[in-house]
């Protein structure tokens, strides 16, 4: 791999191609009841001023069947707004409710192919995950990415780009929206078991979530004995746009701090997302390296690599398309592998999760660099 598979754009530079037009945009929106889940549709609007040609959006209504509170009100609100603005696209606007936890990303996605094909069969497709829960994030990024990598199915987007606007601030008592345990996306197995059958394991946690995500992923793999063929590391995010927030977070997390000097845990920091996303991507290709050479030494137990892309969405982005791209070149290389990216398996909304409206950032996802070869000065040796 020599460039870069997620990569921060510049915002601004974005939005003058989408005014003058350069390529027909997709926009899927997802308002809810976060202040910020509604920012990327009025940039999107600022942005095309008039224009209505080469431009078609879906929004989706996300909905749990059975409840309706003041979070689904503020919801319905923040929605139809959107929804109002971006009618007058007429045929090239839909809105689709998605049930959760049941979620149908086909639904979702057929629905971009119709627009897609509207505007010409190929356009730019511009996703706002800010405000999207993680499962749904990965669910429709899972399913482009294999859609347009597919035979013979030919690449739809021309681009695929993912807005995200951080949050002003988050309440107090936002972690007890995350419950219970920590298991793979992929493989749906608990944390423990997807432990055990490994050969040999490498491990990178993100501390930039609540604590509870990262104290349950660490101490289940403490609690699992840090052989020679077991690297762990941890990332400390200290986002110096918010750095208030950062450093309190980084506070519940001193024990890993402690901890981790007694188990060999390496601490790696980074200020931007763009750094945590290059490390994500960096422990990859090492861990794709070492597994690499253990099954060319004869190593019988399994490869396993585990991704916890706790915290900003970014960092989630980034943990699900390096295991993909992990999953990938370890099959071509002839070996037998497992690896996942680490979700905590339920949440609640007790809080509106976050007030207030950060920057806006816009990640491109570069698919033809996904599957490139590791780089030749870190190809695995036999």
């Amino acid at each position: 791999m020599n460039g870069k598979i997620l990569d921060e754009v510049s915002i601004a530079s974005l939005g003058e191609d989408i005014a003058i037009g350069k390529d027909p945009i997709v926009f899927l929106s997802a308002p809810n009841f976060e202040d910020r889940s509604v920012r990327s549709a009025a940039w999107m609007l600022d942005v095309l001023g008039g224009r209505r040609e080469g431009v078609a959006v879906q929004v989706l209504w996300l909905q749990t069947p059975g409840v309706d509170d003041v979070f689904d009100r503020i919801k319905a609100d923040n929605r139809d707004a959107v929804a109002r603005r971006f009618s007058i696209l007429g045929s090239k606007f839909v809105t689709t409710r998605v049930d959760l936890p049941a979620m149908d990303a086909n639904l979702v996605l057929n629905r971009n192919r119709d627009l897609v094909n509207k505007l010409g069969g190929r356009a730019s497709l511009l996703l706002d995950i800010s405000s999207l829960p993680r499962t749904v994030v990965r669910h429709l990024l899972d399913g482009i990415v294999r859609e347009q990598l597919g035979e013979p199915t030919p690449s739809r987007y021309s681009r695929i780009i993912c807005l995200y606007t951080a949050a002003g601030d988050y309440p107090v008592g936002a972690d007890s929206d995350v419950i219970g345990g920590i298991a793979g996306y992929f493989t749906k197995r608990n944390i423990h078991d997807l432990i055990s059958t490994a050969g040999i394991l490498d491990a990178v946690v993100s501390l930039a979530g609540t604590s509870h995500d990262s104290a349950q992923t660490l101490d289940a793999l403490w609690e699992h004995g840090l052989s020679a063929r077991t690297t762990v590391s941890s990332l400390a995010f200290i986002n110096r746009e918010n750095f208030i927030y950062s450093y309190q977070r980084l506070a519940h997390a001193a024990w890993v701090l402690n901890r981790g000097r007694e188990t060999g845990t390496d601490l790696l920091y980074a200020f931007e997302l763009e750094d945590v996303v290059r490390q994500i991507f960096e422990r990859t290709e090492l861990a794709l390296v070492r597994h690499g050479e253990y099954r060319a030494a004869g190593g019988e137990g399994m490869p396993t690599y585990l991704l916890g892309g706790f915290g900003p969405k970014p960092i989630g982005l980034a943990a699900l398309l390096a295991t993909m791209r992990y999953q990938r070149l370890m099959e071509s290389g002839g070996h037998s592998a497992t690896s996942d990216v680490l979700q905590v398996r339920g949440w609640q909304y007790t809080t509106r999760y976050s007030h207030g409206v950060g920057p806006l950032k816009a990640f491109e996802i570069h698919l033809d660099e996904l599957y490139a070869p590791v780089c030749s000065e870190v190809e695995p040796q036999s």
